[in-house]
């Protein structure tokens, strides 16, 4: 949470990127703490989260939903 956002920017361009070189064919499970905060509305990303989500959605919960 505390660095820049050009920097969480950075890293999820390059997250992107590496992602976009697996076939969609391939199962791929990506496990790490992103400290992304979803929270329960997801009528904007219905087919990406449930409504499990817990607390107010940061910006880390942005870049992660839209990733």
């Amino acid at each position: 949470m505390t660095n820049p956002y050009e920097n969480k920017e950075a890293f999820y361009n390059q997250l992107t990127s590496l992602l976009s070189g697996i076939p969609r064919t391939d199962q791929l499970l990506l496990i790490a703490d992103f400290n992304a905060r979803i929270e329960r509305d997801n009528d904007k990303w219905p087919l990406v989260m449930g409504k499990h989500g817990i607390g107010k959605r940061n910006s880390n919960g942005e870049l992660l939903l839209a990733l």
